[in-house]
């Protein structure tokens, strides 16, 4: 979405280490040779400052003003890329896009297909999964309610001292030009509509996509969580 703007480069999971020999550029990913590609692997293994600063940060063109990429709240985590998170809590004007999901289940949901299917983005409408069904276990399920709300707690905790904007996936997906207006005024970035880049994986409602789903409305009801069933 932010790479329909002129103004914007947003690259992808740089510090996404499932395939270790791949750097996941994104839009942007760099022209290079296979050398070239080997040095920068080398680069982020050995010293992932220096390779934000000298890869990612750097040589961009001319009408770019605005620079970021992905990172997840467990990327990074291993003690040769960690600096990477300190790296940024240090930078004063760094500006942080915090990405959530209102209804946990259905970030679980999305997660479980994912992996099943082994397709993480859908750029396409036509392409959402209508057809997959999945079993879910409510001790499961609420393990990783859990995890999530701690999660975003910890990162607004730690990049307190930063502009900091929550952007829910239901906000873009229902009403992408509002926040994208939302996202462009906090960044500071001139107006202009957004190309949506990506969109919803799993489209039917729960009842319909979960297999135990009367289980799971059970084994939630009076809690907290039940409400994550009415979508």
């Amino acid at each position: 979405m932010l790479n329909s703007h002129p103004n914007i480069r947003c690259m992808n999971e740089l510090f996404n280490d499932s395939e270790p020999e791949t750097i996941f550029w994104g839009t942007h990913a760099r022209d290079t040779s296979a050398a070239d590609r080997a040095v920068d692997l080398e680069l982020r293994a050995a010293d992932p400052i220096r390779f934000l600063e000298q890869r990612v940060f750097t040589n961009v063109d001319r009408q770019t003003r605005f620079i970021g990429f992905k990172i997840f709240y467990y990327h990074a985590r291993g003690a040769d890329w960690e600096p990477v998170w300190r790296y940024l809590q240090s930078d004063g004007e760094l500006r942080v896009l915090h990405i959530k999901r209102r209804n946990r289940l259905r970030k679980h949901v999305s997660e479980k297909i994912a992996k099943l299917t082994d397709k993480w983005a859908i750029a396409s409408d036509k392409d959402a999964h209508r057809d997959v069904r999945v079993k879910l276990w409510p001790k499961q399920c609420i393990e990783s309610f859990e995890r999530t709300i701690a999660q975003e707690e910890e990162a607004a905790r730690f990049f307190r001292n930063h502009a900091l904007l929550d952007v829910h996936y239901e906000d873009l997906a229902t009403d992408p030009d509002g926040s994208g207006t939302a996202i462009l005024d906090f960044l500071g970035a001139r107006h202009g509509l957004l190309r949506q880049g990506t969109r919803r994986q799993v489209v039917e409602p729960l009842s319909s996509v979960i297999e135990n789903y009367d289980e799971l409305a059970a084994a939630f009801a009076g809690t907290p969580w039940a409400a994550f069933l009415d979508d």
